[in-house]
C-alpha cells in the first residue's frame, strides 16, 4: 500500500509540474505577445488651401476750380466820310449791345457780353473744381497643395482586469506550490 501511494503522490507530483510547466508557458506566452510589436499605420492626406486676396488701388486727380476771361476792344470805324462813319459806329454799337449770352450748369459758367463804356467784347467762363477717381481691382487666387504623411504609433495597452487577473494568477500557483510543498514533506 506504501508503494502504491508512493507512486500515486509521484504520479500527481509530475502531473502537477506538468500543468505547473504549461501554466507558465501559457502566462509566459500571453506576455510575450501582448509585448509584441504593432505595426506603424501610415495616412496620407493631401490638404488643398485656396486664397482669394482683393487688391484695388485708387488714384484721384483733382482739378481746381478756373476763372477765365477774353476781352476784345472794339475800335471806331474810321474812313474818309466822317458822316458814315458815325452811321456806321451807331448800328455796330447798337447790335454788339444786344449780345448777351450766359449758361450755367452746377459750378460751371460760361457767357459773352458787350460792354458799352468801355467798348469792348468780354467773352468769361468759370469752371468749378473737377474730380476724377480711377480705381483699379485686381483679384489674385493662389491655390496652394500640402501633402502630410501622418504616422500613428499605437500606445500599448494593457486592460487594469487583465492585470489584475494576473496577480490573482501568479499568487494562486505561489498558494499551490506552498501546499504541495508541505504535503510532499
Amino acid at each position: 500500500m506504501k508503494n502504491i501511494l508512493k507512486i500515486l503522490s509521484f504520479f500527481v507530483t509530475v502531473a502537477f509540474y506538468m500543468y505547473f510547466v504549461f501554466f507558465l508557458f501559457m502566462v509566459l506566452s500571453c506576455i510575450v505577445s501582448c509585448k509584441s510589436k504593432q505595426p506603424v499605420k501610415e495616412i496620407h492626406t493631401v490638404e488643398k488651401t485656396i486664397e482669394k486676396q482683393k487688391d484695388s488701388t485708387s488714384v484721384t486727380k483733382i482739378s481746381n476750380a478756373i476763372i477765365d476771361s477774353l476781352k476784345v476792344k472794339i475800335a471806331e470805324i474810321k474812313t474818309a466820310k466822317p458822316e458814315c462813319d458815325s452811321i456806321t459806329n451807331a448800328k455796330i454799337q447798337e447790335l454788339l449791345s444786344q449780345i448777351e449770352v450766359s449758361k450755367t450748369s452746377g459750378d460751371n459758367e460760361i457767357g459773352f457780353y458787350y460792354d458799352q463804356i468801355k467798348k469792348m467784347l468780354v467773352a468769361y467762363a468759370k469752371t468749378g473744381q473737377s474730380t476724377n477717381k480711377e480705381t483699379n481691382t485686381n483679384n489674385v487666387t493662389k491655390e496652394t497643395e500640402k501633402d502630410n504623411l501622418i504616422k500613428e504609433i499605437p500606445v500599448q495597452f494593457t486592460p487594469k482586469w487583465v492585470k489584475i487577473l494576473a496577480g490573482l494568477g501568479v499568487l494562486f500557483i505561489i498558494f499551490l506550490v506552498w501546499r504541495f510543498s508541505k504535503i510532499f514533506r
